[in-house]
């Protein structure tokens, strides 16, 4: 949860200060330029750099849940085949518990992550940035 929230704040502060050119204040108007461009163009970068990471941990998340269902299909085309008693059995006890315990990754129980926390990441990330923008002085 730490490390997804990290990302998510680390790609917001970096877009906002791409966007509204951070901190930076020099009086050579030469050195000016050259300097917010660099730190434009660096934000920028971090900024996706953190952005790849996000979308990568909750795709892996997302295609991990989506593999670990395939078992259940598995286990239900041996218990058609199956002849032993104690083996169905067995095999139903297993099926019923992955049916009621679906595998799932969260963020401590808070949100689940998969895909589409990438678009809620995206669209919180959005929200702000317009209210941060409403606070600028022109």
């Amino acid at each position: 949860m730490i490390i997804l929230s990290g990302l998510s704040l680390n790609v917001l502060f970096g877009f906002y200060f791409s966007i509204f050119g951070g901190f930076t204040k020099n009086s050579n108007k030469t050195s000016i330029n050259f300097q917010r461009i660099s730190n434009i163009t660096n934000e920028i970068l971090w900024s996706l750099y953190y952005l790849v990471r996000f979308v990568f941990i909750c795709v892996v998340a997302a295609i991990v849940t989506e593999k670990a269902n395939t078992p259940k299909r598995i286990i239900c085309d041996i218990l058609d085949k199956t002849t032993t008693d104690t083996v169905k059995q067995k095999l139903w006890i297993y099926l019923s518990y992955t049916v009621i315990n679906k595998l799932q990754f969260t963020a401590c129980g808070f949100f689940k992550i998969n895909k589409a926390l990438i678009t809620s990441a995206v669209s919180m990330g959005t929200t702000y940035l317009v209210i941060l923008a409403q606070f600028q002085k022109k």
